[in-house]
């Protein structure tokens, strides 16, 4: 049951309003141990025209608003205010601007939307009062709920935070959970409630080493499609792999989840995350087929031409988009275990993006080979390792390509680029660019318009 039918509560926008913390949205919140700095050490003085914003013992930040903001339309401030609270790693973003001013704070208090991210670490935040107001101003609004309980940091007010949270679960829409097997008791309370609205969950398990009870809360979630499990225990937390559409591997991949990514008969995305890595001995000898048609890589995980791409076949696969950090490494034998993996496939491949992949023109060929009905392919060479080369654009052949997206360094000619464009009849759209902030040639401009010209889409990266 939501916690705005069991608390009784006021109305949150009266005009002699001054403080969050003396003006609370429910009755019967216990006095808090100590003074927390975000609500009983911020008040607002709303009578004067440049509102002041003061934080007790500490300074005064005056903010006239009057002058900035008074000429901008209210549509405008509201996507500025929507913009700025769309991340929960911000989520206090909401509660600093309704502190500004009286306008500012009807505002605010007038968009649910702007409330919905709410956080409870027993680390940092998530007190009592806090989560009220987010879950009161929040109204109805679909909520995105990130919980830390991993520690031992427990007070009786963050007992109470999650319990609200809790009682609120019918309006998580996502959800980001970390704590340790022993902990996984404490999300019974969701199971009582239900997740009906849920779409995303990442959920971290530290193991202990100890027989608990594996957390079923999000077993009964129909609309489930995006799962990322983590920590070195995930398999403790139960949900319906076959109704799941994305898969994100985080972390230590083990055996364990090997039945989980196997049953996920309804998958149309895997995503390796960027920390991600497989055991050892993690589908050996074993190639199980996988429903997904789209894998994205966000690094090459350690061990993968010995675990996963030998333990795994996507003969629907049509994307693969490989972008990862700068200055990465990839293992020599990255290459062979990707190119044995999409023959063993039998796939046809649509789209191809390798961004920032260390590769050789050699490597890079091997990899096009397998991909023969090709529609796009996007190609970033990172700072140190050149795959755009003279040889690579003079021996590449890709009938069927309609989008072209060439970003290189300093080996490649421009002129066989250009010569590399006319060359791919079916081609409709192409971005050239060169890395470091270069540009182009004006003898490249030129080719560039003509081709422009010649009814082909072209853009400058």
């Amino acid at each position: 049951m939501a916690a705005q039918s069991t608390l009784k509560s006021c109305s949150s926008c009266q005009a002699a309003f001054t403080s969050y913390s003396q003006h609370p949205p429910f009755a019967g919140i216990p006095q808090a141990k100590a003074p927390f700095q975000c609500l009983a050490n911020l008040t607002v003085d709303t009578h004067s025209r440049g509102s002041s914003l003061t934080n007790k013992g500490n300074c005064t930040m005056a903010l006239h608003t009057g002058a900035l903001i008074a000429g901008l339309p209210i549509e405008l401030i509201i996507m500025i205010f929507q913009y700025a609270c769309n991340d929960i790693q911000r989520w206090l973003t909401a509660l600093s601007l309704s502190l500004v001013s009286r306008e500012w704070r009807s505002i605010a208090h007038a968009l649910p939307e702007l409330w919905t991210h709410i956080v409870v670490d027993i680390r940092r935040t998530g007190r009592l009062e806090m989560v009220l107001w987010y879950l009161h101003l929040s109204r109805d609004a679909p909520l995105d709920v990130k919980i830390d309980i991993l520690g031992d940091e427990w007070e009786s007010e963050h007992t109470l935070s999650l319990r609200q949270v809790f009682r609120n679960a019918t309006r998580w829409q996502r959800a980001d959970i970390r704590c340790s097997s022993e902990d996984l008791q404490v999300l019974k309370g969701i199971k009582k409630v239900g997740v009906s609205m849920l779409e995303i969950l990442r959920f971290d398990v530290a193991g202990s080493g100890l027989e608990v009870e594996k957390c079923k809360a999000f077993w009964d979630a129909p609309r489930l499609r995006e799962y990322a499990p983590g920590g070195v225990a995930p398999s403790e937390c139960v949900v319906a792999w076959g109704q799941l559409k994305t898969v994100v591997i985080r972390d230590f991949f083990g055996g364990e989840l090997f039945e989980g990514l196997r049953d996920a008969e309804g998958m149309e995305e895997l995503v390796m995350d960027e920390e991600c890595f497989f055991g050892s001995a993690f589908g050996a000898g074993i190639s199980i087929p996988l429903s997904a048609s789209r894998l994205t890589m966000r690094s090459v995980p350690r061990l993968v031409d010995s675990t996963f791409m030998g333990a795994f076949s996507l003969p629907s696969l049509t994307v693969v988009d490989i972008s990862i950090a700068h200055g990465s490494a990839v293992d020599s034998r990255f290459v062979p275990s990707l190119v044995g993996m999409l023959k063993r496939s039998e796939c046809s491949l649509r789209e191809l993006t390798l961004v920032n992949v260390p590769l050789d023109d050699e490597a890079v060929l091997n990899i096009l080979v397998c991909t023969p009905q090709l529609r796009a392919l996007a190609l970033h060479e990172p700072a140190r390792e050149h795959c755009i080369t003279n040889a690579f654009l003079s021996t590449v052949s890709l009938p069927e390509l309609r989008k072209l997206d060439l970003v290189w360094s300093y080996d490649a000619c421009e002129e066989r680029v250009l010569d590399l464009v006319e060359r791919l009849e079916k081609l409709e759209a192409v971005v050239l660019g060169r890395r470091f902030g270069l540009g182009l040639s004006e003898t490249t401009v030129e080719g560039m318009n003509v081709l422009r010209k010649g009814g082909l889409m072209v853009s400058q990266w």
